[in-house]
């Protein structure tokens, strides 16, 4: 069934640019497409969108060199196309914005080609290209969209896409250390707004508020149905339990041996002998002890800040997420944020999820897969305790 809607032919076409984003030149001829991949797309990871192309180098044009048009200097767009069945005109899809990354030359009896990884925007912020040189603080009460619009911009980003309605600001100083990857700054300094932080297709840095045990709340760009004959786009599901980020006992200190109160400190247990988590399927005689640990937490001066903290953990992060995999046919506007629904009872799939990743084939009648989660938290007056 799938392959009776899907396009026949799809076209695949690099643009090649300079660190100015200069044209250079249009590679898409020279793509061999036996050899094209799939585009990966993961926002839980450092470089979230990468793809692996490979050129016919026949000519000997794309052998890597300093100063080369295939040189670690360059930009690269890539584009997808899909016919119009009823006109014939090919609609193009921009897939990336991309640093050209470690690039290979092969020579063999069989092939003179040329492999370039293409790698997303956050490849000039991590690892050796985006460590900070001097120590850094964001002072309490700085808009987050200021800290992260001044820190990617000290390494030249200006190109941000955000949320309209973005509010918060950082609640104390926050100081990051020389050698700090700034990628790793910005993506602690979202977690703290509730927010995810990514380079979208366009090569924007983005920044969307997303609460995930919500997601009920927000509207659905797509919607899968595995107990209707017509939804073609539904071909299956896989359900994983994550108890990554789960945790029911908190432990945070705070105070200092400075101050009349001293060091200060408050544990939050969830405890089946005790009210109001008598029952509860997360307490630690049935689960263990899985602990979170929040030490000399500058907003904390007296028991009472530290019992508040912990209950505002136990908001956080007391319940479970699921993990999705849901493989549909290649869906080409989907993006990472958007939210989609899913019903899909034989898999205990129900509800939104919100997609965080994808890998995205570049060749027709392959499926795509869609990486998807969503939280699952207790839901309580949490002045009750």
């Amino acid at each position: 069934m799938m392959s009776s809607f899907l396009p026949k032919t799809v076209w695949v076409k690099i643009e090649l640019y300079d660190s100015q984003m200069n044209f250079i030149a249009d590679y898409s001829e020279e793509i061999i497409e036996k050899d094209l991949n799939h585009l990966e797309m993961d926002t839980t990871k450092d470089v979230q969108r990468s793809v692996k192309l490979t050129l016919n180098n026949i000519t000997g044009e794309f052998i890597f060199n300093a100063g080369a048009n295939i040189w670690i200097d360059k930009r690269i767009k890539l584009w997808l196309g899909l016919t119009i069945s009823s006109t014939g005109q090919i609609e193009w899809i921009q897939l990336g914005l991309f640093a050209l990354t470690a690039p290979i030359n092969y020579h063999d009896e069989k092939d003179l080609k040329c492999e370039i990884t293409a790698s997303d925007k956050a490849f000039y912020l991590t690892n050796n290209r985006g460590k900070l040189t001097a120590q850094t603080t964001i002072t309490q009460g700085t808009p987050l969209t200021t800290a992260i619009q001044t820190l990617a911009g000290n390494f030249g980003e200006t190109m941000f896409n955000f949320d309209p309605g973005i509010t918060f600001t950082i609640p104390s100083d926050t100081t990051y250390d020389i050698g700090t990857n700034v990628w790793k700054a910005l993506n602690d300094l979202a977690a703290l707004g509730q927010c995810q932080i990514w380079y979208d297709r366009l090569g924007y840095l983005r920044l969307k508020a997303i609460n995930l045990n919500d997601l009920a709340s927000y509207s659905t760009v797509w919607s899968f149905d595995s107990t209707t004959t017509t939804d073609y786009f539904f071909i299956g599901a896989k359900r994983t339990f994550d108890e990554s980020n789960l945790y029911n006992q908190y432990y945070t200190s705070g105070g200092s041996d400075s101050l009349s109160t001293g060091i200060v400190y408050d544990i939050l247990t969830i405890d089946d002998t005790v009210a109001p988590w008598i029952g509860s399927p997360y307490a630690v005689q049935k689960l263990g002890y899985l602990t979170k640990i929040n030490q000399n937490d500058v907003t904390c001066l007296t028991q009472s800040d530290c019992h508040n903290k912990n209950k505002w953990f136990c908001q956080q992060y007391l319940g479970f997420s699921e993990d999705i995999e849901l493989y549909c046919p290649p869906i080409y506007i989907l993006e990472a944020g958007d939210v989609v629904s899913i019903n899909d009872p034989l898999s205990g799939c129900s509800g939104n999820y919100y997609v965080y990743g994808y890998t995205l084939p570049l060749v027709p009648k392959e499926k795509e897969t869609l990486k998807l989660k969503k939280l699952n938290l207790i839901d309580m007056d949490w002045n009750s305790f």
